[in-house]
């Protein structure tokens, strides 16, 4: 932009550099002018409150000194006036260099190991890493011995064990042949008891399943609706704070995206476009139509 292209409505607004800061410079052609500090954050897509910061000169809520002159110009085109006087009110950027590296390129490369040398032995077996070496070759050592003792300890024992069966079959048969003896003994006995009643098989009462759960009618499921949602139509941006001031919500929506807020207590609410954002309380619609200026709407939620 030339030096001709400058609004002469905010020219005469930096004519008095000596007596004013930076911030105040910017705040007196941005009144001018007549333009909310919504709209100058929305239009260079950075919080509002970098704004607010740069009109009260509080240079340290800003990133550095390069951010704050950097920002001071994009303000200063969007109000269509001079950015040389106002960034003569702000501290100069200090150059950074990097520190001279004489060795040059044929310097040498240490990566340490000459220090490894020097640790001992027991240094290195306390890591964790050189317990767990430790660990695994003993259980190594351990898979490898027990197989082949294994096998000799059965080679020892398997021929003893056949025997021990055929004793302990022994009992089993004899105790067989005594309860068949004992039995006919007891049928050539004749009984003078009663006839004893045939028993009846007890089937056990099958429980009926309740059917009342499959008959109940479902229940609808509860959904915690958001205190406050903000639908974008078309690319807008939104501002919420609480009670305090404290900025609880503060960013830029593109269409289809939404955001809510569940903070109890009053709210303060910011919408920069309007006609492309919908908003409900509480799960109702929300008509911020009628409540917009210069298609900026501000309202509040209270408690």
């Amino acid at each position: 932009m030339s030096k001709g292209e400058w609004d002469e409505s905010v020219e005469g607004v930096c004519d008095n550099t000596s007596a004013s800061s930076a911030g105040q410079l910017l705040r007196q052609a941005r009144l001018s002018a007549g333009i909310h500090i919504e709209t100058i954050a929305f239009s260079l897509k950075v919080p509002v409150s970098k704004i607010e910061a740069l009109e009260r000169d509080d240079l340290e809520a800003l990133p550095d000194a390069v951010f704050a002159r950097a920002l001071t110009s994009s303000v200063c085109r969007t109000l269509k006036m001079d950015p040389a006087p106002v960034l003569a009110l702000l501290p100069q950027a200090a150059a950074q260099f990097l520190p001279a590296n004489h060795a040059g390129v044929n310097a040498v490369f240490r990566d340490g190991s000459e220090r490894s040398g020097s640790r001992s032995v027991l240094a290195r077996v306390s890591r964790p890493l050189g317990l767990l070496v430790i660990v695994l070759l003993l259980g190594a050592g351990v898979l490898a011995w027990m197989p082949s003792a294994w096998l000799r300890l059965d080679f020892a024992n398997a021929p003893n064990s056949q025997p021990s069966a055929v004793v302990n079959t022994l009992p089993s048969s004899a105790g067989t042949v005594a309860a068949g003896k004992l039995i006919e003994a007891a049928a050539a006995t004749p009984q003078a008891t009663a006839p004893v009643a045939p028993v009846e098989p007890v089937t056990p009462a099958m429980k009926p399943i309740p059917t009342t759960l499959a008959s109940e009618p479902d229940q609808p499921v509860a959904v915690n609706t958001p205190r406050l949602m903000m639908t974008a139509r078309g690319e807008t941006w939104v501002q919420v704070k609480d009670a305090q001031g404290a900025i609880l919500l503060e960013r830029t929506l593109r269409a289809g995206e939404t955001a809510s807020v569940n903070q109890p207590g009053r709210l303060s609410v910011v919408v920069g476009r309007a006609d492309a954002t919908e908003v409900s309380v509480m799960g109702e619609k929300f008509d911020i139509a009628s409540l917009a200026r210069e298609n900026v709407a501000r309202f509040e939620i209270q408690p």
